[in-house]
């Protein structure tokens, strides 16, 4: 996986950079988000608004295929801190079984601005209950 300075909607208009990280998917986690490189790039887009009582949980496995299926991906929301951050944060969890407080370090080691909504952050730790549950 590897991460583009900001998960947000400026970064995934730059093609140059997008190249040079070797991304050839895309996940728009947004509505009216652009997607400007169609030819180049397979997109995802993912209806997501980023308010607290919004489901994003009944994404996260639609997401984490999507990631998986390409080379490299980048997951990017408007503002790239809390849309794109959870989708990413439920991906370290699903896949690589991190609890949510070790992926959400990892992440903020990589992308100090993270900040996913307070909804988002209860979903996400409603995850980790139901893996321990498991």
């Amino acid at each position: 996986m590897s991460l583009l300075p900001k998960g947000n909607e400026d970064a995934s208009l730059d093609e140059s950079v997008l190249n040079k990280c070797g991304i050839t998917h895309i996940l728009v986690a947004g509505e009216l988000l652009e997607v400007a490189f169609p030819e180049k790039f397979e997109y995802k887009r993912l209806s997501l608004i980023d308010a607290a009582d919004h489901d994003i949980k009944s994404t996260f496995l639609e997401a984490t295929k999507f990631i998986n299926s390409g080379k490299v991906t980048f997951v990017h929301c408007k503002a790239g801190v809390s849309r794109s951050a959870t989708i990413v944060l439920a991906y370290l969890m699903m896949q690589l079984k991190m609890k949510f407080k070790e992926a959400y370090e990892f992440l903020e080691t990589r992308s100090p601005y993270i900040s996913p909504n307070p909804g988002f952050l209860d979903q996400l730790r409603n995850l980790e209950k139901e893996f321990e549950a498991e």
